[in-house]
């Protein structure tokens, strides 16, 4: 509910799929554009990051989300208050990201992408 409060309040359309059978948890839609977007959270810092896992389970196995599953990635770090909208092929074929929002030496990998709601316009 906060990804489609904060969408809906940049004014995007945002609908929510019937079920949980989709790799994709919203769709999200600016101008003529489509995109399915799987949103996670976390709120456990350890060794100074946060780690928010980009795969799937599928008969026991773990399965990194690809390019043909989901476009973005929007992750919420709840302590922060803030979110990353990562595009699929920034991670992929990754299981996991690590995000520094208290920054590091280098900014960290991912900060390029924090409140990076642009990508989605």
């Amino acid at each position: 509910m906060a990804f489609i409060y904060r969408a809906e309040s940049l004014g995007f359309d945002v609908a929510k799929p019937y079920g949980d059978s989709n790799r994709y948890d919203v769709v999200v839609r600016a101008g003529r554009q489509f995109w399915k977007v799987q949103v996670k959270s976390s709120s456990l810092m350890a060794w100074g990051n946060y780690r928010v896992h980009a795969e799937r389970i599928e008969r026991g196995r773990v399965i990194p989300y690809t390019a043909d599953e989901i476009d973005f990635l929007a992750i919420y770090i709840i302590p922060e208050d803030t979110w990353f909208i990562i595009p699929v092929r920034a991670f992929a074929p990754h299981r996991s990201v690590h995000l520094y929002p208290r920054g590091t030496a280098d900014g960290g990998r991912y900060e390029k992408y924090r409140e990076a709601w642009w990508l989605m316009e």
